[in-house]
């Protein structure tokens, strides 16, 4: 008779036992956020300002190409209605059931049509061809924060005619200030290098609480306000006494 084998038990281990959600949240002390052991070139705190205000490379040409997208946009959005009368259509809403004055009702909804002649888009043009020149030059001086500034501002230029043709401009500019915070904070802008680094930092600040603690700037001390003396307000200007009048002698009658 053939003995029959027992089934294995299987002991739930510590890290089975740990849910999901408390593995995610709270992440096991002593485990190397990097094992591959790559490395990543830090920028060393002293010359992260410089970094933070010169564009990269690959910034650059991703500057030069939302440079491109505006012109694009500044052209598409006022040429086409330059060679004679454009008329556009407005709609509204009701007000206490009757359509605001200069709209009329028409198939159930408020509608006025505006006719607009070619002069009415050259101010446009202009303004949008400047912006796109700032974009350019703040990119060809290499500049962060001035480029960030102009491609957001052009943003919010187009998004007063659509916000699909703005949110290119805006995504640009904020991840501009993205990468310059990573680079303030972590010495570098990649995105994996950035993880590896938060990672190893928390871990640090979990593991050595007492050093993080000491690594922090300390406030500096409120002075503390002397606590005025209790009686009578002592005067600072000294007062002489007034000197007492003798009494005349009494003369013998």
């Amino acid at each position: 008779m053939e003995p029959v084998e027992e089934p294995e038990s299987h002991e739930p281990t510590s890290t089975d036992s740990r849910s999901f959600m408390s593995r995610l949240l709270k992440p096991p002390k002593n485990v190397d956020p990097n094992p591959e052991g790559e490395t990543f070139n830090v920028i060393p705190p002293e010359d992260r300002k410089e970094a933070m205000r010169i564009l990269e490379p690959g910034e650059t040409k991703i500057g030069y190409l939302a440079s491109g997208i505006a012109l694009l946009f500044s052209l598409l959005l006022t040429v086409p209605f330059m060679f004679g009368p454009t008329q556009t259509t407005q709609t509204a809403k009701k007000v206490n059931g009757v359509c605001p004055a200069t709209y009329e009702l028409i198939k159930g909804v408020c509608t006025h049509y505006v006719i607009r002649q070619p002069s009415y888009y050259i101010l446009p043009l202009v303004v949008y061809l400047i912006f796109t020149l700032a974009i350019f030059v703040t990119v060809r001086m290499k500049r962060r924060v001035p480029a960030s500034f102009a491609a957001m501002l052009t943003g919010v230029a187009f998004t007063s005619t659509s916000i699909a043709i703005g949110a290119p401009l805006l995504i640009f500019g904020g991840w501009l200030f993205i990468r310059a915070r990573r680079i303030q904070k972590f010495g570098t802008a990649e995105q994996k290098a950035v993880t590896v680094l938060a990672q190893e930092q928390r871990l640090e600040r979990k593991n050595n609480p007492q050093a993080s603690r000491r690594d922090r700037p300390t406030r500096s001390a409120r002075p503390t306000k002397s606590t005025p003396p209790t009686g009578p307000a002592v005067s600072k200007r000294y007062t002489p006494p007034k000197p007492k009048r003798k009494k005349p002698p009494v003369q013998p009658s």
